[in-house]
């Protein structure tokens, strides 16, 4: 699994990590994520723009197996 964590937390006055710089929400979310939002939040943390073209085709990805478990339901 992908991560900004650096193993060095510290936060700032807003309770973000100064060191990822992923929000206290984000932190606490990060291992129950699906794949797509981890990379939304990589491709802003880093401005990497191969984690925005991973988030997209996660986000098909996801969008193909919903819809094709909806369609055999």
């Amino acid at each position: 699994m992908i991560t900004p964590c650096k193993n060095i937390c510290t936060r700032d006055d807003v309770n973000n990590c100064t060191s990822c710089g992923r929000t206290a929400y984000e932190i606490a979310r990060w291992d129950s994520m699906k794949d797509s939002e981890r990379y939304s939040i990589m491709a802003r943390l880093t401005g990497n723009h191969q984690y925005a073209i991973d988030a997209e085709e996660s986000r098909d990805r996801e969008r193909n197996i919903t819809m094709s478990y909806n369609y055999n339901d």
